[in-house]
């Protein structure tokens, strides 16, 4: 399982790849934007932003990446 802590950043940005992992979580403490390296993320979109406190898991299947869990995510 690979995990990585966003901290003291606002206005990042973080690309799904999964050519190096199929399954990650995110912690963040600051403002991120996850973007997946190709495809969609749940098929729909093209990024998603995390928001302080905000924690996510995500998982590479069938060629999109798919949030298994999440705290604090929200959807516009």
């Amino acid at each position: 399982e690979n995990f990585i802590l966003v901290k003291d950043i606002i206005d990042g940005e973080i690309i799904l790849n999964n050519l190096v992992t199929q399954h990650i979580v995110i912690k963040c403490l600051g403002r991120i934007l996850v973007k997946p390296l190709s495809n969609k993320i749940d098929e729909d979109y093209d990024e998603i932003e995390l928001g302080k406190g905000s924690c996510v898991e995500f998982r590479f299947a069938g060629g999109h990446w798919y949030i298994m869990s999440s705290d604090g995510i929200k959807y516009d």
